[in-house]
C-alpha cells in the first residue's frame, strides 16, 4: 500500500537529532526489532454490519408438515433430494386414501342406521312369577233375581238376547221395585257375572300351600268379570324350582249349566276358562291372546320368560308414550286407553271392560247394553280396520311369557271316586263337564334376553376412525389440535407477510423519493 511521503526525525544519539527527508526510508517494525508483529484483522465491511439481513423465515407448510406427529409429512419435508420426496408423497397418498375409503365404509354404515341382534340365555336361582289372568268363557250366570226381573231381562236383552227368559212352562218374569243390584251394567255384572268365591274356586295351591279368592283381583273384560291372580305389584312371589307342582295349581268349577250365552246375540260357543299369563304391569288381552282349557281336562301351562328390548328411531322403531291410566307403556295398556277415547268420544259413556281395574277418580259413565249394541260394538269394529287410529308404537322394552301346553284328560276312575266321595251332591259325569284342572309353572330356571342393539354406536364410530387413522397415517387427536392450529395459524400468517411486503415497500419509495430530490445550498 502506498503512503503519502512524510517527514520524520531520527534519533541517533542522545540530545542529537537528524533530519530525516523521506518516512519511507525508514526500516520496517519487523527489520528494526526483528520480532514479527501480530496480523491484523481484516477490517469489516462497514456495509455488511449496518445491513445484515435476518434469515428468511420458514413457511406455515413446512413448520406443519415438519413438526406434526402425522406420520409421512416429516419425511416429505425433509427429504434429501426429489426421489425420496416423491417416494415418501406416493406412500402417503396411498395410504391417506386407504384411510379415506374406510373411512367412508363406517359412516355409511353409521348412517343407513344399521342393527344387530343380541341372544342371550341366563339362568338364575329364582324366577318372578308373572300375573294369571282367568276368564270364564259364560259372561252372565242365570239366576233368578236377574231371570224373574223383568226390567232386567229387557235391560240385558241388546248384548244376551233371550238368553235369561225362562223355559217354557216357567215363571213369568215380573218387574221388582227391589232388586240386590242396581239396574246398570256394572251393578248387574258384579251381581250375575262369573264368580271366583269357595263356590267356584274348587282348589288353588301356589308351590304346595293353600291359596284363596282372596289372592285374586277382580276385573273387567270382554268376558264380563275376570281374575287376576298375583296382581298386586307390592307382592313379589318366586318360584324357585322349576316343573309342575312347583308353581300355581288351580280347579274351577265353570258351571256350565249357568251359560247364558247366545250365538245369535254374539255370545260364545265354548265352555271353559281362558287363561292369560303377562307381567303385573299389563292388563290382560284375553281377546286376542290366551289360553283356552275346556272341563274334563287338566292343562300343563308351562312357561318361560322372554324380554324384548327395541332401539328408538332411527335405529328402530320403538317409543314411548305416556299413558293416562298406566305408569308403563305397553301396547295392550295403549289400546285399551285408544279404544276408550274412542267409545267416549263417540257415545259419550265408558265401556265396562275398559275401565278393566283401573280406579277412576270419579265414576265413570258406564255405557249401557242398548248403547254397547248401538255405538260400542260400531267403534271396536272401526278400530280393528283402522277407520278409528290408535297411535300406539311398538315398546322399547317387551316381556313376554312364552307357553307350552300340554292336556291330558281328567278326572281318572279313582280321581272320581276320591271326588264324589269328598263332593257327595256331584256326580263323576258333573266333574268331567264342569271342573277345569290347569298348573302354571316356569319350564326352567332361565330367561331369554333378545336385544336390538345399534351395529355401529358414537363410541364405536370414534373408535374405528380413530383406528383407521391411527393406522394408516398415525394420526391422532394431537394431530388434529395440530391441522386446526396451521389452518388458524396461516392466514395470520399471510396477512403478517403482505403487511411487512407493504411497509418495506413504502420505506423504499420514501427513500428513492428522498435521494432523487434536489438539495439547494
Amino acid at each position: 500500500m502506498n503512503h503519502p511521503r512524510t517527514r520524520g526525525i531520527v534519533m541517533d544519539k542522545p540530545g542529537c537529532s537528524t533530519q530525516v527527508e523521506d518516512m519511507d526510508d525508514l526500516p520496517d517494525y519487523e527489520t528494526a526489532t526483528g520480532v514479527k508483529p501480530y496480523p491484523k484483522e481484516p477490517a469489516a465491511s462497514t456495509s455488511s454490519q449496518d445491513d445484515k439481513k435476518e434469515e428468511e423465515p420458514k413457511s406455515p407448510e413446512y413448520e406443519f408438515a415438519s413438526g406434526t406427529t402425522m406420520h409421512g409429512l416429516g419425511k416429505i419435508a425433509d427429504a434429501p433430494n426429489i426421489p425420496a420426496r416423491l417416494m415418501w408423497t406416493v406412500f402417503f397418498l396411498i395410504a391417506f386414501g386407504y384411510a379415506a375409503y374406510l373411512i367412508t365404509q363406517t359412516f355409511i354404515s353409521y348412517f343407513n342406521w344399521e342393527t344387530i341382534t343380541d341372544v342371550k340365555l341366563e339362568f338364575s336361582e329364582s324366577l318372578e312369577f308373572p300375573a294369571v289372568t282367568l276368564c270364564n268363557f259364560n259372561k252372565f250366570e242365570k239366576r233368578s233375581e236377574v231371570s224373574q226381573n223383568f226390567d232386567a231381562i229387557d235391560y240385558l236383552y241388546p248384548i244376551i238376547g233371550n238368553a235369561f227368559l225362562p223355559d217354557t212352562g216357567g215363571d213369568i218374569p215380573q218387574a221388582y221395585n227391589e232388586t240386590p243390584y242396581s239396574l246398570n251394567l256394572m251393578s248387574i255384572t258384579d251381581f250375575t257375572g262369573f264368580r271366583l268365591d269357595a263356590d267356584s274356586l274348587m282348589d288353588c295351591t301356589w308351590k304346595g300351600e293353600r291359596c284363596y279368592a282372596e289372592n285374586f283381583t277382580q276385573v273387567y273384560t270382554t268376558f264380563g268379570n275376570c281374575y287376576i291372580f298375583n296382581a298386586d305389584s307390592g307382592q313379589s312371589l318366586v318360584q324357585t324350582i322349576p316343573g309342575a307342582g312347583n308353581g300355581l295349581h288351580i280347579v274351577v268349577d265353570v258351571k256350565k249349566d249357568k251359560y247364558t250365552e247366545d250365538l245369535d246375540a254374539g255370545g260364545n260357543s265354548d265352555v271353559g276358562l281362558k287363561l292369560h299369563v303377562h307381567p303385573k304391569y299389563e292388563p290382560p288381552e284375553l281377546e286376542t291372546q290366551g289360553i283356552a282349557v275346556g272341563p274334563g281336562n287338566h292343562a300343563y301351562v308351562g312357561i318361560s320368560q322372554v324380554t324384548y328390548v327395541n332401539e328408538i328411531h332411527p335405529w328402530g322403531i320403538c317409543e314411548h308414550v305416556q299413558l293416562d291410566h298406566f305408569e308403563k307403556y305397553t301396547f295392550s295398556a295403549c289400546m285399551l286407553e285408544c279404544r276408550a277415547h274412542h267409545v267416549q268420544d263417540a257415545c259419550s259413556c265408558t265401556a265396562l271392560e275398559l275401565i278393566g281395574s283401573v280406579r277412576v277418580e270419579s265414576d265413570p259413565q258406564i255405557c249401557s247394553p242398548q248403547q254397547v249394541a248401538d255405538c260400542v260394538n260400531s267403534v271396536y269394529q272401526q278400530v280393528k280396520t283402522g277407520d278409528l287410529p290408535c297411535y300406539c308404537p311398538t315398546p322399547c322394552e317387551i316381556v313376554e311369557y312364552d307357553t307350552t301346553v300340554s292336556y291330558a284328560g281328567w278326572p281318572n276312575p279313582k280321581a272320581s271316586e276320591k271326588l264324589t266321595s269328598d263332593y257327595p251332591a256331584l256326580s263323576q259325569d258333573y266333574l268331567k263337564e264342569n271342573w277345569v284342572v290347569f298348573d302354571v309353572y316356569y319350564k326352567q330356571l332361565n330367561f331369554q334376553s333378545i336385544e336390538q342393539k345399534r351395529k355401529t354406536s358414537v363410541e364405536g364410530l370414534l373408535s374405528i376412525l380413530g383406528g383407521c387413522l391411527g393406522l394408516c397415517i398415525g394420526a391422532s387427536v394431537v394431530s388434529i389440535t395440530e391441522f386446526a392450529y396451521y389452518l388458524l395459524l396461516r392466514p395470520a400468517k399471510f396477512v403478517m407477510k403482505r403487511t411487512k411486503k407493504n411497509l418495506s415497500t413504502s420505506t423504499t419509495n420514501v427513500i428513492q423519493v428522498g435521494s432523487s430530490s434536489p438539495v439547494d445550498f
